[in-house]
């Protein structure tokens, strides 16, 4: 189907739902939009056939044919075909719930999702015939619709995260395992970083990116867990479980202990024991 239309609804009764759609159209053939300080309302631009370039928050994203944007509204930004004919669909909501169920879906800034897109299709579709042949009832049901579309948006946009998260972690996987099985030791960052083929900057950057913690956080966090076994299993002095955990001062390990639990070694230690059996009544 190719669209080749713009649809405004006048419906002021839906302003009060918690999403209402506001536009919704196409062409066969985008000309350039340019929108210095954004757009009104939230909108979904779809890529059906041909190639454009998206250009939000300092960065020019290529729009390959499926690929589906969302630019939030009041944010500037630019999108135009790559060549005469770039065919897209577009729509435009509002509503009461969109800043919150926007930022729940960390939908909060400009970005770009593609993969099995097809049921973003026909949502897109169903709103189209609901506009076209539902006069009294479509704002309502355009408004379910809009909810549904962000659903599906944001499953298409997680996947793509967690696709590109993998990657990271497979790229960090020689340190990571290292960090892990090496915790004991002084390892520098420089190293680990080298290992991969990383500057140390870089190493940082990509592993809080897919870690969601620094590299030395996830070092230290690997030698408490490793210290609580220690404290709980066995009865090994608090000095020497500093010390085959990888800190060289009982103090300082004393300190760090104390910020990740809550309490002290020793204190750690003491709770873990199971109470004894109460015998009075036997």
């Amino acid at each position: 189907m190719i669209l080749e239309e713009s649809i405004y609804p006048y419906n002021t009764d839906v302003k009060e739902l918690p999403f209402y759609l506001t536009g919704l159209g196409g062409s066969a053939y985008q000309e350039r939009v340019l929108r210095l300080w954004g757009y009104e309302w939230h909108q979904f631009l779809h890529c059906i056939s041909g190639k454009g370039y998206l250009v939000a928050d300092g960065v020019t994203t290529r729009l390959e044919e499926g690929s589906i944007v969302f630019l939030p509204k009041n944010r500037p930004h630019e999108y135009f075909g790559d060549e005469e004919r770039w065919e897209v669909r577009w729509f435009a909501f509002d509503g009461r719930g969109c800043s919150k169920v926007l930022s729940h879906f960390g939908l909060t800034q400009a970005s770009v999702v593609s993969g099995e897109i097809q049921r973003n299709t026909e949502i897109f579709e169903e709103m189209y015939r609901t506009l076209k042949s539902d006069v009294l009832y479509s704002g309502n049901i355009c408004s379910g619709l809009v909810y549904d579309y962000i659903i599906a948006y944001s499953r298409l946009n997680k996947q793509d995260a967690d696709k590109e998260k993998s990657r990271i972690v497979s790229a960090l996987l020689p340190a990571l395992m290292r960090m892990s099985d090496n915790f004991s030791e002084d390892l520098s960052m420089e190293e680990l970083a080298a290992q991969i083929g990383l500057t140390h900057q870089h190493f940082c950057h990509i592993f809080k990116k897919a870690m969601g913690m620094r590299p030395n956080e996830f070092l230290t966090n690997r030698r408490i867990d490793e210290a609580k076994r220690l404290l709980r299993d066995t009865d090994t002095s608090i000095a020497e479980v500093s010390a085959r955990c990888g800190f060289n001062d009982p103090g300082y390990f004393s300190t760090v202990f104390r910020q990740h639990e809550g309490v002290s070694p020793s204190r750690f230690r003491m709770l873990s024991i199971p109470a004894a059996p109460d015998t009075d009544n036997e």
